[in-house]
């Protein structure tokens, strides 16, 4: 091969070498710029105030599948007071719930819980059977969780005998306490 021809594919290979490293540069950049938008977006969202239905609202009903193979419908439970917990397969904060609220449950099988939980059907047979919960956990569809307005998981709704809805919040630590208060 001739010096020329040689230094002509050096020059051609030197090129591509430098063509390729200002495509990394870009993409180095662009990945920092994604990172960085979110990370401010996660930060927006644990900012973020919750937002649920007032106290003094009546209760949306529902009809939602659970884990039984049952329909449970809200509307079935009035002239007794309910605690409705809305909670995510994927929420971290929700799995630090699930122990308080077996203990809870089973210190006051009186007290009517409802777990209405985010995720797929497996998700949640999974969870019942891993956290060993003894009350029924129903499949909360978006729209349910949009009826009362939740935005963030672990919350807790109480409701009176009437289907007013009495205290919401977010449940960690307290769920023994909403319990008695329930009686």
């Amino acid at each position: 091969m001739s010096k020329a021809k040689t230094d002509t594919l050096v020059i051609l290979l030197m090129g591509i070498v430098i063509l390729l490293m200002l495509a990394n540069l870009g993409l180095f950049l662009r990945m920092n710029q994604l990172q960085t938008q979110i990370a401010l977006a996660i930060e927006a969202l644990q900012r973020s105030e919750p937002t649920y239905l007032p106290i003094g609202t009546k209760a949306p009903f529902f009809n939602l599948p659970d884990n039984n193979g049952e329909t449970v419908s809200l509307q079935d439970y009035l002239g007794q007071p309910i605690m409705l917990i809305f909670s995510s397969t994927s929420c971290p904060a929700c799995k630090q719930m699930y122990p308080e609220l077996k203990a809870a449950y089973e210190a006051y099988p009186e007290g009517l819980i409802m777990l209405i939980s985010y995720g797929s059907e497996e998700e949640n047979w999974e969870l019942f059977q891993s956290e060993g919960l003894r009350i029924p956990i129903l499949f909360g569809e978006r729209e349910v969780f949009a009826a009362y307005q939740v935005n963030k998981t672990p919350t807790f709704f109480l409701i009176d005998p009437e289907g007013e809805i009495t205290d919401v919040g977010n449940p960690l630590g307290q769920i023994e306490e909403l319990l008695q208060s329930m009686k």
